[in-house]
Parts: C-alpha cells; sequence; structure tokens
C-alpha cells in the first residue's frame, strides 16, 4: 500500500481535489487526469478517490441543503395514538412538549412502516455510520450489529439507509452505544428519500433511539471504513 493509502486507511480525510493533489505530490506523478490516477492508485486509494468523485458529482448536480431533503415515510396520524404516546415519552422532560412531537414525528416520517417497539437489555449495542471526522452528535437513528454488517458490503449503503447529500462520504466512522440498563427501542424500516431530486430507496432496517442520553454509554468510534 502506498503512503497515501495508508494515510486514507488510518483516517486521512480530504476533498477529492486535495487527494487527487496529495497523490500526485507523494507519487510523483503530474499531467494525469483524475481517472487515469484512480486506475493507477493503489485499491485504498482507488476506492477513496471514486467515492469523492461521486460525492462531488452529486452534490454538483443536487446540492446538499438538508432543507430540501424529504424522507417519504409515515405521517404520525397513520401508528396508533398508544404507540405514539409511549414513544413520546421516552423523551427527557427538559423538553417542551412541541419539541418532543417535533423529534418524534421526524422518526416516523423516516421509516415505511409502524415503529414496532423492542426491549434490549443491559450491555446490548447499537452503531451507527457518520461522514469520516464527524461527531454522531445525539442523533436517534441506529441499527444493529448484524443489519450494518449486511449493509458494509453492500454496495449500495448511502441508499438503503436512506441518507440525506451531507452524510455520504467516501469514508465513514462507526459508532457504538451500550445499553447502561434495559431500554425500549423502536425498530422500522427506512423510507424512501427525496432531495431536489435525488431519491433513496431506503429498506433497511433502523433501530430509533428516542433520547440517547438516557440509558445509553456515549459513543464509541470502533472503526473506520471505505465502502
Amino acid at each position: 500500500m502506498t503512503a497515501l493509502g495508508k494515510a486514507i486507511a488510518k483516517g486521512y480525510k480530504a476533498t477529492h481535489d486535495g487527494v487527487t493533489k496529495l497523490y500526485r505530490k507523494t507519487t510523483n506523478v503530474f499531467g494525469m487526469s483524475s481517472d487515469e490516477l484512480i486506475a493507477s492508485g493503489d485499491d485504498v486509494v482507488r476506492r477513496f478517490l471514486q467515492r469523492s468523485q461521486k460525492f462531488d458529482d452529486l452534490v454538483a448536480k443536487y446540492g446538499d441543503d438538508i432543507l430540501q431533503f424529504k424522507p417519504q415515510g409515515l405521517n404520525p396520524n397513520e401508528i396508533p395514538q398508544s404507540l405514539y404516546n409511549d414513544m413520546l415519552s421516552k423523551y427527557s422532560p427538559l423538553l417542551s412538549d412541541a419539541k418532543k412531537k417535533e423529534f418524534l414525528n421526524g422518526l416516523i416520517k423516516s421509516g415505511s412502516d409502524i415503529p414496532v417497539k423492542n426491549i434490549v437489555n443491559q450491555g446490548e449495542e447499537l452503531v451507527k455510520i457518520v461522514p469520516a471526522g464527524k461527531d454522531p452528535g445525539l442523533s436517534s437513528f441506529f441499527m444493529s450489529k448484524s443489519e450494518f454488517a449486511k449493509l458494509k458490503t453492500s454496495g449500495n449503503l448511502e441508499q438503503k439507509l436512506g441518507l440525506p447529500i451531507s452524510s455520504h462520504a467516501p469514508k465513514y466512522d462507526v459508532f457504538k452505544i451500550t445499553a447502561t440498563k434495559q431500554t425500549t427501542i423502536y425498530n422500522s424500516t427506512v423510507a424512501e428519500t427525496i432531495q431536489n431530486g435525488y431519491r433513496t430507496t431506503g429498506g433497511a432496517t433502523q433501530s430509533l433511539v428516542p433520547d440517547v442520553t438516557n440509558g445509553w454509554s456515549t459513543p464509541e468510534l470502533i472503526e473506520s471504513f471505505i465502502p
């Protein structure tokens, strides 16, 4: 593996243009197009550059305005009121009722079917992916380790997860959270999404955690990968 390949594998983060320039500098290969550089690079460099170019093209065509991101899932009135109330009760009492409903409605809209309540025991883990170098924050969207294992090598991870364009990346970090007590999650199927004309299919099984600060450990980085 080249020096650049090792840097990327260990966590180097840059734009497609930046990686191309660094690749030229590292290899002393100049006067070549990005496609030619991709063809001549080692596997990790090649995949990183290909995915970087794909992401750049996606942004150029559709933009990455998150306000244009529209999950095509269920409306809140399409799930049983008892389930809605149960999910609502899982949010922090420090939040206003309006904010709780805003967050919950977003979770429901992200899925194409009615969420299924699931009790998890202390020590069980969930994972999520974020663009390499980004903080996972307090997002409620996770998945089981088995679901991630299937998606990791599927070749259409972004499509299955219904990711907004700003969450696409050449490389991802994987974070896990661990249940610190018996607690509740809600599983649903990721819905199709539309963002300024760009569509995803959805289809993955997501695990919704209304309040990741209650009953869960702090997110821990466990790996990084280039799909």
